[in-house]
């Protein structure tokens, strides 16, 4: 090949120099690039210190006490089976009734029940209380005692005829409550409660009343099937014969 063959070729081949120039020097420049925009975008970002808002203070009335207690403090001219009742400031749950015990001096052996919607408890004795004796009472519950005292009548008591009216209805109310035990014994075990149902049963009407809290959600229908299963099997396991009492199933969704 001549010298003018060369210069030709060379001649030829210079327009490809400046893009093999252009491409080595892509080739060192891309990767310092994405190396810095890597470091750029690793660094954590000075956020901003966010504001703390204090929720709006709610009054929510969740200390336990006890309205009223039947007979009242220091009363006198009571029968000899009176029922003492507490009524407490909020229902209790059944792990918490089951924490509430009465004492008493002289002592007495009682019989306890609860309202249907958790907030009064019934005490009946069961055997007469001593005429003209004071009682010492103390209701114990798990976060506090109440103290009171009442009087049993004698026979040397004035207005007599207040006195046996007081007796025979403490008496009726407590033979009526004996025999309820006795046609119900597991009156005592109720109601069934739980985060998703409540379950009563109406001593006037000897039906039982279940109310089903099932979420809103597709699954509606069977969460509902599912709580009437388990609600019937606690009550079979209770001794209650499902098939003599009626069960009135309200449904209402929780919100």
């Amino acid at each position: 090949m001549n010298l003018k063959e060369r210069l030709l070729l060379f001649r030829q081949n210079e327009n490809f120099i400046p893009i093999i120039i252009s491409f080595i020097f892509a080739l060192i420049l891309v990767p310092v690039i994405i190396i810095l925009l890597t470091n750029i975008l690793s660094k954590p970002k000075k956020l901003s210190s966010p504001t703390i808002q204090n929720p709006p203070a709610q009054i929510i009335d969740q200390k336990l006490k006890i309205i009223s207690v039947t007979p009242t403090n220091n009363s006198t001219n009571n029968g000899t089976l009176p029922v003492i009742r507490a009524v407490f400031s909020r229902p209790l749950t059944k792990p918490e009734q089951k924490t509430v015990s009465l004492t008493t001096v002289p002592a007495i052996q009682d019989t306890a029940t609860w309202s249907y919607d958790g907030t009064t408890v019934s005490i009946v004795p069961t055997s007469s209380l001593h005429q003209g004796a004071t009682y010492q009472a103390r209701l114990n519950t798990i976060n506090f005692s109440y103290d009171w005292i009442f009087t049993i009548a004698s026979l040397s008591s004035p207005s007599p005829s207040i006195t046996n009216s007081q007796s025979q209805a403490d008496k009726n109310y407590g033979e009526l409550w004996k025999q309820t035990l006795e046609n119900y014994p597991w009156y005592n075990s109720l109601p069934l409660q739980t985060k998703t149902y409540f379950v009563y049963f109406d001593l006037s009407t000897k039906e039982f009343t279940a109310k089903l809290y099932p979420t809103n959600s597709s699954s509606q229908d069977t969460q509902v099937s599912q709580m009437k299963q388990e609600i019937l099997s606690k009550l079979t396991s209770l001794g209650v014969d499902i098939t003599q009492f009626k069960i009135n199933w309200l449904v209402t969704p929780a919100s």
